[in-house]
């Protein structure tokens, strides 16, 4: 007889196999990934020899980056083979994909623990450009570092496995522009991080809106994802106040005197004075039209010929009201919504297609009204 005892959980977890070195020069780390699959475009195929020998050929699998680092890049499948505790055993096979990076460099020229620095922040990057891509997160669990000495294992949280396809037509961009749009978005994203703009947040946001179960978390989420490219947008352009901090001092100043000499009552006089610093802060529209023009994109094809810009409105009613909430409405808000944040995110990143933001009957849609 056997009994379960209990479940594991291995967050931040190394374990280390040493051997005897061999002739292998190259060294290799391994991502292993979570997530649809789709993002990456990597095909294989499998020829089974009357011998029952298998072979696997794997095409597209190299990423081009706008970068020289001392290492190749692939996305590859990677098989675990199990067998039964059946009688008549027989293998099983689960495949995940890893973000493959391997070098030729000698340990002097890149010591180990180089090439994992170097590599881990590639693989956040290129994971959370696909997460955005694929419009569903995509992640690594753990990683695997080959050397001519051993392998190193680093268990990051629970084993996973998911793979959560989509289907190709439902991502942001064309299937065929997935690879050239991964390799400048790689460079944009750290150009813009270097200026101060880290995307790592919005892209969340916006991925966690698009897993959430009920609309008014979608809503919310992606409008926090706006949020704070509006912020960072206005920081790096200097609009984040109407006025200069001194001269608003003096006019604060000015201000509250007048409060106080109008209103008697101190809690009043309180109040009102409390609001004062709101007088220098842009309005929300004022920024995200300054934003939208900056990046050159639209939102008028997402509503009616003619129709307003509701997204602020739908925003307030729903974090500022209790009011009740047209569903319907809030549904297509939810899309409008969706697309503005993958039309500016994607014109961030140095895409200028916004042909699936939205695809062309979803704003057949929006514009019904």
């Amino acid at each position: 007889m056997s009994y379960k005892v209990a479940d594991v959980d291995c967050h931040n977890l190394t374990i280390e196999h040493r051997f005897p070195r061999d002739e292998q020069k190259d060294r290799h780390l391994s991502f292993f990934l979570t997530g649809p699959a789709a993002a990456w475009r990597v095909f294989e195929s499998h020829e089974v020899e009357f011998t029952g020998n298998e072979t696997v050929r794997v095409d597209n699998s190299s990423i081009s980056l706008n970068e020289v680092f001392p290492f190749e890049i692939e996305v590859r499948p990677w098989y675990f083979y199990d067998r039964t505790a059946l009688p008549e055993s027989f293998p099983v096979k689960t495949k995940v994909l890893v973000l493959h990076f391997k070098t030729s460099k000698s340990e002097e020229e890149l010591s180990d623990d180089d090439f994992v620095a170097l590599s881990t922040p590639v693989a956040d990057d290129l994971a959370l450009i696909s997460s955005f891509v694929a419009r569903r997160w995509i992640t690594w669990y753990r990683s695997q570092l080959e050397t001519t000495s051993g392998v190193k294992t680093f268990v990051r949280r629970v084993r996973e496995s998911s793979r959560n396809d989509v289907d190709r037509f439902r991502m942001v961009v064309e299937p065929r522009d997935a690879d050239e749009v991964i390799r400048k978005a790689f460079m944009n994203l750290r150009k813009l991080r270097d200026e101060g703009m880290n995307l790592y947040m919005p892209i969340l946001y916006f991925v966690a809106g698009m897993e959430a179960t009920y609309v008014e978390e979608q809503f919310s989420l992606q409008f926090l994802s706006l949020e704070r490219i509006k912020d960072m947008h206005a920081i790096k352009e200097g609009i984040d106040s109407n006025v200069p901090g001194s001269k608003f001092s003096r006019l604060r100043n000015k201000l509250s005197a007048v409060i106080k000499e109008e209103l008697q009552e101190a809690t009043v006089v309180e109040k009102v004075r409390r609001k004062i610093p709101e007088l220098n802060r842009p309005s929300l529209r004022m920024i995200l039209d300054h934003m939208l023009a900056r990046y050159n994109v639209t939102w008028q094809d997402l509503y009616p010929q003619g129709g307003d810009f509701t997204l602020i409105r739908t925003r307030d009613n729903l974090f500022h009201s209790s009011a009740e909430i047209d569903i319907d409405l809030l549904i297509k808000e939810k899309h409008r919504l969706q697309a503005l944040l993958e039309r500016v995110i994607l014109s961030m990143l140095g895409w200028s297609s916004h042909r699936n933001s939205p695809p062309s009957y979803e704003k057949e849609w929006l514009a019904e009204g």
